[in-house]
């Protein structure tokens, strides 16, 4: 099955870097091939500009555990 998912983030920095700069709206798209599992999922940011999400899932139509990763790399944005 395909997917296509549009999301909207709200963050704010919660202690380090960042910490003044307020409230952030980050749109963001995928488009891609679902299988059918249950994940979770974190971000950790590397660096500026370079973010790492990862996680864990089973598999919801057969047991199996799945794990995903991507690197995020933020173009046309100035980090201070």
């Amino acid at each position: 099955m395909y997917c296509l998912v549009l999301a909207v983030l709200m963050g704010i920095a919660l202690q380090a870097a960042g910490t003044g700069d307020g409230w952030v709206l980050e749109p963001s798209g995928r488009v891609g091939w679902q299988a059918w599992a249950a994940l979770t999922g974190a971000d950790w940011r590397l660096r500026d500009g370079l973010t790492w999400s990862f996680g864990v899932g089973l598999g919801l139509t057969d047991a199996r555990i799945v794990l995903k990763s991507r690197f995020e790399f933020e173009f046309g944005r100035k980090h201070n």
